[in-house]
């Protein structure tokens, strides 16, 4: 029985509305008897006069800027005491995350070199406890229990404090919308702020079907765009103008596949023979070592692929953790499919788009009148010297989605995001 309801849902799931998708998804949990399973029978204490307790739990340097501008936000209310705890990475991808490996604690040093206090969450052999600080909210930054160590799942921490989620990525698709909206983590919240109030609308009906009284989600805009209304960037200009390539890393189609093969070698050869033009490759933070481990790619190759950015001025690698200064300087952005689409649209920056088309949900149905489509390598290069030349011929179609995502972004989301649980702790612990 279990093996066929795995297989009806997963044939339907992506295919139908989230709606329907939450409504077979409870459907199958009935008939599984598994329904009653998420209603959490947990007593929280109420401390009297002591300060909230928000942890912030964070495990891809890239993912930093979703909840940035919030925890920047928490450390300012005299009303919280905050802490960050940094995950490390599983090692294995796919079919070898259920093996609980794990890489160096790569969040660890790049949250310390933002110069924030920092807990690592693995340290001399053993995890660190979190139950112990006590927490009333814990702010998760993946909704993929999977790839989070066990003792830090939202089905663990559940149990003993509020889970809160702020996505790493805007809902572009129905792909995206169920991925980064899994109901199996997202059961398991409390509090979830999502980027606008449709988004909001509809995780509240799943919470109301599933007859949870206290949960709830707002809809009090996106938290990385916080970061354009308030931190400059200036940097020197040293070409005449910056492309940013930002290839993907699965052949795995069911959640894009990379066009990195298909496009690579257009791409150096233009950039080898035109040194005045910057190119700087943001790749996937999985690419390098997926390509290597699935046997995409030979070390040699590898190798030489990376000595280009070492033997060429023109050509910079971008393996930090921080997107935010490549796509601020980029004039250009080559691309495949990327949760950063509506970050680059905001700033009105024109993407040549080189993955397959995407089925973007309705009420972003204006990013497809946006993107140059791409279909092969010669009409990269001509759309590319297009723009280079200083022609854009979609900077008003740009400007008219940049300006409607704006009018639903007038506020910080951070500081509303904390303003939201302190109101929250209030009211449900009197």
């Amino acid at each position: 029985m279990n093996s066929f309801l795995d297989f009806i849902k997963a044939k339907l799931y992506y295919n139908i509305s989230y709606d329907k998708a939450m409504a077979l998804h409870l459907t199958v949990d009935k008939l599984r008897g598994k329904e009653q399973c998420y209603q959490q029978d947990r007593k929280i204490v109420h401390k009297g006069n002591e300060k909230i307790v928000v942890v912030f739990c964070g495990q891809m340097p890239s993912l930093w800027s979703g909840l940035r501008s919030v925890y920047e936000s928490a450390l300012k209310n005299e009303n919280l005491n905050v802490y960050l705890l940094a995950l490390p990475e599983k090692k294995g991808f796919d079919d070898e995350l259920w093996k609980e490996e794990y890489q160096d604690n790569k969040e660890f040093v790049f949250l310390k070199s933002l110069g924030y206090d920092v807990i690592d969450a693995y340290k001399d052999n053993k995890w660190f406890p979190l139950e112990t600080l006590n927490p009333d909210f814990v702010f998760l930054e993946r909704p993929y229990d999977i790839q989070i160590p066990p003792v830090y799942r939202s089905s663990v921490i559940k149990s003993f404090t509020r889970v809160c989620y702020v996505p790493y990525s805007y809902s572009l698709t129905p792909w995206t919308n169920r991925t980064i909206y899994n109901l199996e983590f997202l059961l398991n919240t409390d509090l979830v702020f999502c980027e606008n109030k449709n988004i909001a609308q509809t995780i509240n009906r799943i919470f109301k079907t599933y007859k949870f009284a206290d949960k709830k989600a707002f809809g009090f805009g996106f938290s990385r765009f916080d970061r354009y209304k308030t931190e400059k960037y200036i940097f020197e200009k040293n070409f005449e103008k910056t492309v940013l390539w930002m290839p993907r890393w699965s052949l795995n189609a069911d959640i894009e596949s990379t066009t990195f093969f298909m496009y690579s070698k257009t791409i150096i050869d233009f950039f080898l023979s035109n040194k005045n033009i910057r190119l700087i490759c943001r790749p996937h933070p999985y690419m390098l070592r997926y390509f290597i481990e699935s046997k995409l790619m030979t070390q040699e190759e590898q190798n030489d692929f990376l000595s280009l950015f070492e033997k060429n001025k023109n050509f910079y690698l971008d393996q930090d953790g921080d997107y935010f200064y490549s796509l601020r300087e980029a004039d250009i952005v080559i691309s495949d499919y990327t949760s950063l689409v509506t970050e680059i649209l905001l700033q009105e920056k024109p993407i040549l788009y080189c993955g397959k088309r995407p089925r973007f949900l309705k009420e972003l149905q204006g990013i497809d009148k946006c993107l140059y489509y791409i279909e092969d390598n010669n009409e990269l290069i001509n759309y590319l010297e297009t723009l280079l030349s200083g022609d854009n011929p979609k900077i008003m179609d740009i400007k008219s989605f940049s300006n409607s995502i704006l009018k639903c972004e007038d506020t910080i989301a951070g500081e509303r995001i904390v303003d939201a649980i302190v109101d929250y702790y209030n009211n449900n612990n009197r």
